[in-house]
């Protein structure tokens, strides 16, 4: 083999789910004339060929072996959802034409997201070594937490690219009771993450500080530490609509004790100091103007 040549063990795997998935599904369709069918499987090959060149072999291992071990029977099962997939748009669109009348124009530009989709997971798999397929922390291999790439700003960017092929698989293939299928799955890709996320916040150093970062769809706010807000509570009636917001009254009293208690402790601090005049003291959020307190 040459260098860089990717294993022929995979090479063959990957033959094998491209000539499968074309059996599915234009053998469930019963016709091999169904032009979206064969863009989806140009648009797949093109993915699984690439893929083959930036994945890391090891990786590559690890997904098919994890830790060494066999996958279980609940990943297996998993494994097949995209087959179910495929056969509900093939019966669909050869058989049954259930709802199959998918605008020709939103199927090209559901392929499109599709290959983008393809594309984010090949990125991401290609940047994080332990993008492993079952949830565990990889300690033999060195396992940390990886920020480049797309995690620079999603969590599990390889989530947010298989919620996206969820849902234009079916659409691109021109199927709508396959694209309801996919919804139908997306449950599982949430309990995936939120049970993926509990485990490398727990077990794996640095994670939590990165979640405070970056979260699952969107980049987080910048933390600024040693700045609080303490929301005042405000009393409106209904005739006050255009008025300024104003404290109610146990509001009010506990403000006006609150002055009470800083003079007082002020006045003691002068005459502690020997200057007989209170010490100034930062203003409390009961001084500031109610609009901005209750910003």
């Amino acid at each position: 083999m040459a260098p860089g040549a990717p294993p022929r063990a995979a090479i063959i795997r990957t033959a094998a789910v491209l000539v499968l998935s074309a059996v599915v599904l234009f053998g469930s369709a019963g016709t091999i004339r169904i032009l979206a069918f064969w863009a989806y499987l140009a648009v797949l090959a093109v993915a699984c060929g690439a893929g083959l060149f930036v994945i890391d072999p090891v990786l590559a291992e690890e997904r098919m072996r994890p830790g060494g071990r066999r996958l279980g029977v609940a990943y297996l099962l998993i494994a097949l959802l995209p087959f179910i997939y495929w056969a509900l748009a093939g019966v669909d669109r050869g058989r049954v034409h259930w709802s199959d009348r998918v605008p020709p124009a939103l199927q090209v530009v559901a392929l499109m997201l599709f290959a983008l989709a393809l594309a984010l997971l090949l990125w991401a798999m290609h940047v994080n070594r332990f993008f492993s397929s079952v949830v565990r922390i990889q300690s033999e291999r060195g396992h940390r937490v990886v920020d480049t790439g797309p995690y620079r700003w999603v969590r599990h960017p390889g989530y947010v690219a298989a919620i996206l092929l969820a849902l234009t698989t079916g659409v691109a293939l021109g199927s709508w009771l396959a694209t309801a299928f996919g919804a139908c799955c997306l449950p599982l890709v949430a309990w995936r993450i939120l049970a993926e996320d509990r485990v490398l916040r727990a077990e794996l150093p640095g994670y939590a500080d990165y979640a405070r970062r970056v979260r699952v769809a969107a980049p987080a706010r910048p933390l600024v530490t040693g700045q609080t807000r303490t929301p005042v509570r405000v009393h409106r009636h209904p005739g006050d609509v255009g008025r300024t917001p104003t404290m109610g009254r146990n509001a009010r009293s506990r403000c006006s004790a609150a002055r009470g208690a800083v003079g007082a402790a002020g006045r003691a601090r002068g005459r502690a100091d020997g200057r007989g005049t209170a010490t100034p003291m930062r203003p409390s959020a009961c001084e500031l103007p109610s609009s901005a307190a209750g910003a």
